[in-house]
C-alpha cells in the first residue's frame, strides 16, 4: 500500500526516498542537538569578547553562528551522510552517485537549506509533489534523502 510519504520501489539496489515525517522526526531531534552546539559556540564567542555584550557585533556574530552551523551539520554529512537524530530515524543524504557528500557539495546543500526551510517549510514539502520525493534544496543542491538499509551482522 503506498501513500503520499513515500514510494516503494521494487528493485533493492535503488535507495528508496525518505519518507516527510521521517525527515521532520529527524529534523526535531537535531534541533536540540543544534541548539546546544549553538550555546557552545555563543559561550566561545562571549570568552573572546571577554564577557561583555554581543550586541555591537550583531551581524558578525549571526554570521558567525549561521556559518559554525553550516559546518557543524556538513560535517556530519560529509562524514557519513547522517547527523544523529537522521542516524536515529534511518534515513541518511547521498550524492547523486549514492555517495557521503563531499565538502563543497554539503556546504552548498546547507546554504540552499535555509530560504528552502525558513520560508514557511515550503521547499521541504516539495517532496510531496516532487516526482523522486526530493525536497526542492535536495533537487537543487543534487543529493536525495534515503532511507538507510540495514547492515547484515555476521
Amino acid at each position: 500500500m503506498s501513500n503520499i510519504f513515500s514510494r516503494k520501489t521494487n528493485n533493492n539496489d535503488v535507495p528508496q526516498s525518505a519518507p516527510l515525517f521521517r525527515r521532520l522526526a529527524a529534523m526535531v531531534y537535531d534541533s536540540f542537538i543544534v541548539f546546544s552546539f549553538l550555546l557552545l559556540v555563543t559561550s566561545i564567542a562571549l570568552l573572546a569578547n571577554k564577557g561583555g555584550s554581543l550586541l555591537p557585533y550583531k551581524p558578525y556574530f549571526l554570521t558567525y553562528l549561521i556559518l559554525s552551523t553550516g559546518l557543524f551539520l556538513s560535517w556530519f554529512w560529509h562524514r557519513g551522510g547522517q547527523t544523529l537524530g537522521m542516524l536515529a530515524w534511518k534515513i541518511k543524504v547521498i550524492d547523486a552517485n549514492g555517495e557521503p557528500l563531499r565538502w563543497p557539495k554539503a556546504l552548498w546543500r546547507y546554504f540552499i537549506a535555509i530560504p528552502s526551510i525558513t520560508l514557511g517549510g515550503l521547499g521541504l514539502f516539495w517532496c510531496l509533489i516532487d516526482k523522486d520525493r526530493q525536497s526542492l534544496h535536495d533537487r537543487l543542491a543534487g543529493t536525495k534523502m534515503v532511507k538507510t538499509v540495514p547492515q547484515n551482522n555476521p
